[in-house]
């Protein structure tokens, strides 16, 4: 877990790509925030 948070910390910009229930792709953008107890 720390390299995982390490790695978000360098880079607090993510891409998710999906695709939507039109059948289109979308591409949202989310930032990491906490990390707490182990968890994200």
């Amino acid at each position: 877990m720390k390299k995982v948070i390490e790695f978000l910390q360098q880079n607090p910009v993510q891409y998710l790509a999906t695709v939507g229930r039109d059948g289109k792709a979308k591409c949202r953008p989310f930032m990491f925030v906490l990390a707490k107890d182990n968890k994200l």
